[in-house]
């Protein structure tokens, strides 16, 4: 099949009392029929002032990655400059979704951390 992303994604939650799960598998979305030509992939470094994200030729984002490689602080993500944190990602924790943000911006917590990237052009 071609221009679809499937995606994959589950979490549980044993605490307790609180016993909990979901997942889905294998989701397949349609591309709108719009083949990917750009997407970012690859690592940046975040400062602890905010940090503009390496969008490269990519001016319509579609689903995105990103992982916090660092092993002692946080980063924070944002849909832009001088906004409320989006998602606060703590060593080695990650997020994926569809970003609607054209100039997303991140932020490490007490050092530069490594932030892994990919995000394609929808």
């Amino acid at each position: 099949m071609a221009n679809e992303v499937t995606v994959t994604a589950s979490i549980s939650v044993d605490e307790s009392s609180i016993v909990q799960a979901i997942s889905e598998a294998g989701v397949t979305f349609d591309l709108a029929n719009t083949a990917v030509t750009k997407y970012v992939d690859g690592v940046q470094d975040i400062a602890t002032t905010e940090t503009a994200i390496d969008m490269g030729d990519v001016a319509s984002p579609g689903w995105f990655f990103a992982k916090n490689l660092d092993a002692t602080n946080f980063i924070e993500l944002f849909a832009a400059t001088v906004e409320t944190a989006f998602a606060k990602l703590l060593p080695g924790e990650f997020i994926m979704g569809k970003l609607s943000a054209v100039a997303p911006t991140a932020k490490a917590d007490t050092a530069a951390c490594a932030l892994r990237w990919f995000l394609y052009e929808a």
